[in-house]
């Protein structure tokens, strides 16, 4: 009955951390701990976990290193759960990726007959709202760009070095970037499994 409730409730609102959390075993919530780099989890019990655990998914740099790298559909799937008032049904996320967040309790997903219900516990909207507020949109769309640039480099070249790559980038671009702030956008991606990577001063 209890969880059927617990169903419900999230089906129809957007729930809350600690809810969510205390719903995990202790074991996934050391799992998530370590993670998130909480330290001392070895002597907490469930309930300091789940606090810990909340404690440090609040934290919107977090959830911004996350949102950086996620592919479009899941980004959008976050934004869309994110900024509507209630849960959002979805029939085809578009992409299993999404599963990652739902691991990572930033979002909360249910498969019912009307297909996927996609909620995102009221602290991380409050945490994505900070980082919309702190200029994170330019930042994504700015990885974004990087990122597809260097997609698009591997296939039509193969391999390219990353001065040849800045090069044509800042040919076609009026933001000009260059090797320092193209690598660290990069090794993030490459983190998540992008398909290229980086060897020597290549681009492979």
């Amino acid at each position: 009955m209890a969880a059927r409730r617990y169903m419900e409730l999230m089906i129809n609102s957007h729930p809350d951390l600690e809810g969510v959390l205390t719903r995990r075993t202790a074991a996934k919530l050391k799992v998530l701990s370590k993670g998130y780099y909480v330290k001392g989890t070895s002597q907490m019990n469930k309930a300091a976990l789940v606090c810990a655990v909340t404690d440090a998914l609040k934290e919107p740099d977090r959830l911004s290193e996350l949102l950086l790298v996620v592919d479009p559909q899941t980004y959008t799937l976050f934004r869309r759960a994110s900024e509507s008032p209630d849960p959002i049904k979805v029939k085809d996320p578009g992409s299993e990726q999404y599963r990652l967040l739902d691991d990572f309790c930033y979002l909360v997903c249910a498969d019912t007959p009307d297909g996927l219900v996609v909620s995102v516990p009221t602290q991380i909207r409050a945490a994505f709202e900070q980082l919309k507020n702190d200029g994170f949109l330019k930042q994504k769309d700015r990885f974004d760009l990087l990122h597809n640039y260097a997609m698009a480099a591997i296939h039509l070249y193969g391999a390219i070095t990353q001065d040849e790559f800045v090069d044509i980038f800042n040919q076609q671009n009026s933001r000009k970037t260059s090797v320092e702030e193209l690598f660290p956008v990069l090794i993030r991606h490459i983190a998540v499994g992008a398909p290229y990577c980086l060897w020597e001063d290549y681009i492979v």
